[in-house]
């Protein structure tokens, strides 16, 4: 019975223990942002464009986090692009990869830096019929960093910069067409740890 009392408390010690370490290695954040195109795409003028990205990461080791999510991001192209006065480049899909954290000595503010791929396709869409033009889903890849500072308890901010690149094929007038879609986005962050 001595020996059942002595184990039962070592392994309550060890699980307690674990899930103490185990807190806050889930981090979900929600990131806007806005997107600088590198080049035009196929002789279409890109604007500015905007988007989002919702992703999730779990902390594999104090410092390096591996991370998922879905992003949507839209561009507005230049006047009579594929024949329509009003098209819009989306580029939507899944992100993956790792991220290292690099602590500044004292909190609140950290730095961190990320590289990646993405699983993303091209819709091209006017504003009166929808999908024009579609591509499969194809990978990519991104690379990025920035700051993180934490203003409430488990809670952060992290303005980040990212350059991403893209190429896709689709078809127009059965003839088959390559893509490249290459930006810088800027995004403000928000985050929390559990």
């Amino acid at each position: 019975m001595k020996h059942l009392g002595f184990t039962l408390c070592f392994t309550l010690l060890l699980l307690g223990s674990s899930i103490a370490v185990s807190q806050n290695r889930w981090s979900a954040e929600f990131r806007p942002g806005i997107n600088f195109p590198m080049e035009d795409i196929n002789d279409a003028e890109l604007n500015t464009g905007f988007g989002f990205e919702v992703k999730v990461s779990y902390y594999i080791m104090p410092h390096l986090s591996a991370y998922g999510g879905w992003g949507w991001n839209q561009f507005k192209l230049e006047e009579q692009s594929f024949g329509d006065p009003k098209i819009d480049l989306e580029e939507t899909g899944y992100t993956f990869g790792f991220e290292l954290t690099i602590p500044r000595g004292t909190p609140p503010i950290s730095f961190f830096v990320n590289a990646g791929g993405v699983y993303n396709h091209f819709e091209f869409e006017n504003n009166q019929d929808g999908t024009v033009l579609d591509s499969d889903h194809g990978l990519g890849w991104q690379v990025g960093g920035g700051m993180s500072y934490e203003f409430m308890e488990h809670w952060f901010l992290r303005p980040e910069l990212r350059y991403c690149s893209l190429s896709r094929d689709y078809t127009i007038a059965n003839i088959p067409v390559e893509s490249s879609l290459r930006y810088i986005g800027f995004g403000i962050g928000i985050a929390a740890t559990f």
